[in-house]
């Protein structure tokens, strides 16, 4: 990703990293295959030096390897670091996958995740890259309703595994009685056409890419008013991956400056209006 020959300018906020870099202690992983490299031109002095990233599959617009430089968040992961000045490869792997190489420092970080309590006991989470918000799915044919928490007593809730339920919470009765829990979100809308579930909490955006990559038809679904929960995305790493918090300094920083001079805004408009 990024234009060849493109010739990066080291921000004052990225310092840091760079005497990290140098020290050699930022990233000491194996390259892996299936990679997305920049393709981009680097002071020689950092040439020697590769922050890997991981991201999953599907999450459009946000990440997956078929979209257009990995979706909004791949590339804006891939612009903040080139703006430190820092040489990054970013990998698609399965969300489960990629978590576990973070925490066993074989990556650098893992990015979109949203804050949840049980994640921010072993990582530090980034500024926000986007706000989110999410609703419910439902199928087009049937007059299925949720005004609050009781309305799940007659309906089942569908949340992939790996799926954060913290916003979910404040919905859910009786110890998640009513949450089916498949390995994937297109899995959720196979059972919500067949009317094995009943409704599929996501961001719209993400919720009609899913739909369109798995082949279904448009028409058997629509998405109630209701707003369950508004939250963030985040760049996350672990809290005992070394200099972790001084490297994340430098992320916000950069993201920051980013936001300032309008170029987060670009790529945001690039991958993401007019995808609902």
């Amino acid at each position: 990703m990024g234009q060849q020959g493109t010739k990066l300018t080291i921000l004052p906020s990225a310092v840091c990293l760079s005497l990290l870099l140098v020290s050699g202690t930022l990233f000491s992983g194996a390259a892996v295959s299936e990679t997305m490299g920049s393709g981009t031109t680097v002071p020689e002095r950092e040439q020697q030096h590769t922050v890997t990233l991981v991201t999953g599959p599907d999450y459009g617009p946000y990440t997956d390897p078929s979209l257009p430089n990995g979706g909004y968040s791949t590339e804006l992961m891939q612009t903040v670091f080139e703006q430190m000045g820092t040489k990054v490869k970013i990998l698609f792997r399965p969300w489960k996958r990629g978590y576990a190489m973070v925490q066993k420092h074989e990556a650098l970080g893992t990015f979109p995740y949203i804050w949840d309590a049980i994640r921010a006991k072993s990582f530090l989470f980034s500024d926000s890259i986007e706000h989110v918000s999410e609703r419910f799915f439902v199928n087009a044919k049937r007059d299925t309703q949720y005004s609050g928490p009781e309305d799940l007593r007659s309906n089942l809730l569908c949340r992939p595994i790996g799926y954060s339920l913290e916003g979910l919470k404040p919905h859910l009765i009786d110890d998640e009685k009513h949450l089916w829990r498949p390995l994937s979100l297109s899995k959720c809308f196979q059972l919500l056409k067949h009317g094995r579930v009943h409704l599929v909490p996501i961001n719209q955006s993400v919720g009609w890419f899913t739909i369109h990559k798995a082949n279904l038809n448009r028409r058997d679904y629509k998405v109630l008013d209701f707003i369950i929960n508004q939250t963030n995305h985040h760049f996350i790493i672990s809290k005992t991956y070394p200099n972790a918090t001084e490297i994340l300094s430098g992320f916000n920083n950069t993201l920051k400056k980013l936001t300032e001079n309008g170029t987060r805004d670009k790529i945001y408009r690039k991958h993401i209006k007019g995808t609902k």
